[in-house]
């Protein structure tokens, strides 16, 4: 990756953090215009609809309760919780064409999305066309034995926690940490999946170890042997009491999220390639999807977190990103970071396991520190 590819990237992450960041602030007035002006026109008030009567009762009564007080929030308050949606009148329904309207790139990153977003007879079609043809058995055939273009699978490996600092400060207990993982994944065409991992009570300055453990996965959509393809894994460190309602709600959640990501950044051609749903998303315009579901994720655990009495507990959020590179690239760590060998694979199907990082969680008085790797198989 040359230097001005990494600011790309680096450019396109952030604007899709603003956009999910934005995103979340619609889902805020939509949910205000369905609970407590009871609409459920086309578009975000609908999903938001969809979204709320799928939710325990309890659940529905807090929400309505919040979207009340939003309600009677004045102006700078307003502005504050809900940015350019103060602006639009309850009139006008928040669908693509609002959310478009709003929306404000850099120079830079607006030409790198539209370069991607050619209409189904442009450039980007034809490249998956062509790809799709013989050129794709000739450009494998210089891969050798790794034969990337075979893998199916993405996955997120657990390896250890350590419970440095325990977030229970009860004085007649000892203390322990119940550790959970919830993970957002995204794979090469924007879809989005969350998984559960509960590794149960750890007592304080004690390691929980799980070797090779698959705590998330993405499945490598189509064999048109399109390359670059980027997904990413999105981990939440949740200290986990009985009680806790995270879950359930991200279910929801993650339905509402894909939703949008399809139906307003895909299908509407914001981040298309080639406008079509289902083919494989440009590595750049993956990495502002991440950003875009990231930020979004992040502000809806905030408002879950601040809204709901439950007894979990946030510990922290990390990400990692994951490009597959071209048929050409060989997988060594000068070129891909991740791997710290060069990797030949032995033709089987081996899996092909990256090099170990680390990550610590700090957050509600806790601190954890794990190990993990990516795996391709």
């Amino acid at each position: 990756m040359t230097a001005v590819e990494g600011e790309i990237d680096s450019a396109l992450s952030r604007a899709g953090a603003d956009q999910g960041h934005q995103a979340f602030q619609e889902f805020l007035l939509a949910g205000e215009r369905y609970t407590v002006g009871d609409l459920a026109r086309n578009g975000a008030e609908k999903r938001f609809a969809a979204f709320f009567n799928n939710l325990p009762k309890d659940q529905q009564t807090s929400i309505h309760g919040y979207f009340r007080r939003q309600s009677l929030l004045d102006l700078s308050q307003r502005v504050a919780v809900l940015g350019p949606y103060t602006k639009i009148p309850i009139s006008t329904p928040l669908d693509r064409a609002s959310f478009r309207a709003l929306r404000k790139l850099p120079a830079p990153v607006r030409s790198t999305l539209d370069s991607l977003t050619e209409s189904p007879r442009g450039r980007t079609l034809a490249r998956f066309k062509r790809v799709q043809g013989a050129i794709v058995d000739d450009e494998i055939q210089k891969v050798g034995p790794n034969q990337l273009p075979k893998v199916k699978h993405v996955d997120l490996l657990f390896q250890s926690v350590l419970v440095e600092e325990s977030n229970d400060d009860s004085i007649f207990t000892a203390a322990t940490d119940t550790v959970h993982l919830a993970v957002v994944a995204i794979n090469d065409i924007g879809k989005v999946t969350p998984f559960y991992t509960k590794f149960g009570s750890i007592k304080e300055g004690t390691t929980k170890k799980d070797p090779d453990k698959t705590i998330g996965t993405v499945d490598i959509e189509g064999t048109d042997g399109v390359f670059p393809r980027a997904v990413s894994f999105q981990v939440t460190a949740i200290e986990k009491d009985s009680g806790g309602t995270y879950n359930d709600f991200m279910d929801e959640a993650s339905e509402y999220l894909q939703e949008k990501v399809t139906d307003e950044l895909i299908a509407a051609g914001i981040v298309a390639a080639g406008g079509a749903i289902g083919v494989t998303v440009p590595a750049p315009v993956a990495l502002y999807i991440a950003g875009y579901v990231e930020s979004w994720v992040d502000d809806l655990i905030e408002w879950f977190f601040d809204l709901f009495e439950n007894n979990d507990d946030i510990i922290g959020e990390r990400t990692k990103s994951v490009t597959l590179p071209d048929l050409e690239f060989e997988i060594h760590e000068r070129r891909w970071p991740i791997f710290t060998n060069t990797i030949q694979g032995d033709g089987k199907g081996t899996p092909l396991k990256g090099s170990t990082f680390y990550w610590t969680f700090a957050g509600s008085g806790a601190r954890w520190k794990t190990e993990m790797n990516i795996q391709l198989r």
